[in-house]
């Protein structure tokens, strides 16, 4: 009821979420607001590079980020380099998601709304039936029914939740699960948010491909 929190995982949001931040410091600090704009531009411009491609951007200019974003949130994206005879410059996270369009995954916990959205991913349900609740037997064994029918491959579990119940259903049904990591600094490895979105985008591609 009071909405899903987990924005930070579309990359769009991430710019967002920079800015506001930018702007509160520059408030805080007013003699150093020239250093948070340069920081927050040089953090949009590096989500852009790895959101898009760096050729993608080049070729559309100095407003190329603003340009993507903005198709790119209105579902546009790929409709609009195709007017443009432009697809094929498209790179980065986005290019790489391309493969995911459409699978079908379970997450543990409503956590992948945003991160979906973004990518094309459809999460056809949760193990949790209350966030926060673990499931009892009788919905661990629904999801299981759910999986076989409709061919899922992958269960998305949080390291920070019990896998038992992710465990239990990949038993019964042969679907893998996926531990993944959703904060920097969850791992030594996903020091960046750059790493943390491409740990997901690598696992996410890596599991359904050999699925």
């Amino acid at each position: 009821p009071q909405g899903n929190p987990h924005t930070w995982l579309d990359p769009l949001n991430i710019k967002i979420i920079a800015e506001n931040i930018a702007a509160r410091l520059s408030q805080l600090d007013p003699s150093n607001a020239p250093t948070f704009q340069k920081n927050l531009q040089s953090f949009k411009d590096r989500i852009d590079e790895r959101m898009f491609g760096e050729q993608l951007l080049k070729t559309l200019g100095a407003k190329g980020g603003e340009i993507l974003t903005r198709r790119a949130r209105y579902g546009e994206l790929v409709s609009w380099l195709q007017s443009r005879n432009l697809l094929h410059l498209l790179g980065g996270w986005m290019k790489q998601a391309q493969v995911l369009s459409g699978k079908n995954v379970v997450s543990y916990h409503k956590t992948y709304v945003y991160f979906a959205d973004r990518f094309s991913l459809q999460i056809v349900a949760e193990l949790e039936e209350k966030p926060g609740i673990p499931p009892p037997p009788q919905r661990r064994d629904a999801i299981g029914d759910q999986i076989k029918r409709e061919g899922v491959k992958v269960i998305l579990n949080d390291s920070f939740y019990s896998r038992d119940a992710a465990d239990y259903v990949a038993s019964k049904t042969g679907a893998k699960v996926l531990l993944t990591y959703i904060d920097v600094g969850a791992n030594e490895s996903v020091d960046s948010y750059e790493k943390l979105i491409s740990f997901l985008l690598d696992s996410l591609v890596q599991s359904l491909s050999a699925s």
